[in-house]
């Protein structure tokens, strides 16, 4: 929606428009100008940003009653600056403007677009600007990418403060054991799917030809199978099969990690290795590159020889889980609605209009 520039021309030579307003109407008309050169789809309209824009300046002066009135911090700003509400309205025209192409905004997000330019001027208040120049200043630092961080970085806070608080902290020791036993579970899972690793025999990697691979799997009687193939990953019924050896868990003394393998090649990624040592004094070893796989073996293995302690890495997870299911018990609490209480009412009603004293009697 332009402006014709005849009636352009014609407000701006009336005797009742001042400079300041002559500057507002002229940068408001280039907002209009450029903003009728998107497409219908993505161009705001100029009513709806109008009543938008002076709905937001009433509201933060107060003229409408809100919860969050800042006329008193930009109180230095309305009286140094000589037309204020024009003034501050025609920067909230501006960045009406701004913010809606940042947000990539379609003609039906008006009030979308409202609620951002309502908080971005609110947080520029904050900081008690004193001239229209440094509000300005203020503005240009909060685009919408700013203010999306900035409520990401607020609502991390508010989470973390809910789940820092002595209610949630008992909830927290209350589901702990459960979660912990949960990762365990799934641990074990893991070394009932089997995994390949890269053989280790007495600290050297196989040569090529020999099977350089083992696949290892815990079956339902909790057994583990330790098959040697020439490839990975090794899939059972088709992959070759070596020598294949079974241990029971009750044979196992030690699981641990032991020296990471580097590669003779420059730069080339180390494999990590675990250890099975067994009461007869042998031990079977493993390589992979996954800290992940290597972790999920250590505490599966680890449990099933009777130590229940969880690494490093199994208590990040436990403690990752815990915060989501924390997270999601507090969403189902509802917030404390504060009661109103009614006053009782009066015993005598004599003060009251006499054509509403039969329908109150009654």
């Amino acid at each position: 929606m332009a402006v014709g520039h005849e009636r352009f021309l014609l407000m701006c030579t009336s005797p009742e428009i001042t400079p300041r307003i002559f500057i507002t109407l002229a940068n408001i008309c280039v907002l209009v100008s450029e903003n009728s050169m998107r497409s219908s789809a993505a161009a705001w309209q100029l009513i709806p940003v109008w009543m938008h824009c002076i709905s937001i300046v009433a509201s933060v002066l107060g003229v409408i009653p809100s919860e969050e009135e800042c006329v008193e911090k930009l109180i230095e700003l309305l009286f140094r600056c000589d037309s204020s509400l024009d003034s501050l309205f025609a920067v909230t025209v501006q960045l009406f403007h701004r913010t809606w192409r940042e947000m990539h905004a379609s003609q039906d997000e008006h009030e979308k677009v409202a609620n951002v330019v309502h908080e971005q001027l609110r947080r520029a208040a904050n900081h008690r600007p004193t001239n229209l120049n440094m509000l300005e200043d203020l503005l240009a630092a909060l685009p919408y990418w700013k203010m999306k961080e900035l409520w990401k970085r607020e609502l991390i806070e508010k989470e973390n403060n809910q789940l820092g608080s002595e209610v949630v902290g008992e909830l927290r020791n209350l589901l702990k054991p459960s979660i912990e036993q949960l990762v365990r579970t799934n641990r074990k899972n893991a070394l009932k799917q089997g995994f390949t690793f890269r053989r280790q025999v007495k600290g050297k990697t196989p040569h090529k030809g020999e099977d350089q691979y083992c696949f290892w799997k815990l079956d339902a009687s909790d057994v583990l199978c330790f098959t040697d193939t020439d490839v990975d990953p090794y899939v059972e019924g088709v992959s070759h099969v070596g020598n294949v050896r079974k241990v029971a868990v009750k044979d196992i003394a030690s699981v641990e990690r032991v020296e990471d393998i580097i590669g003779r090649k420059s730069g080339a990624q180390s494999m990590k290795c675990i250890r099975i040592a067994l009461h007869d004094g042998s031990s079977i070893c493993g390589a992979t590159f996954s800290d992940r796989v290597l972790s999920a073996w250590l505490d599966g293995l680890t449990d099933l020889t009777g130590n229940t302690a969880l690494s490093h890495d199994a208590m990040a997870t436990a403690d990752r889980l815990l915060n989501i299911e924390l997270r999601l018990r507090l969403v189902d609490v509802p917030n404390p609605q504060s009661s109103v209480e009614v006053p009782p009412l009066p015993d005598d009603f004599s003060w009251v209009k006499p054509f509403l004293r039969h329908d109150l009697a009654a």
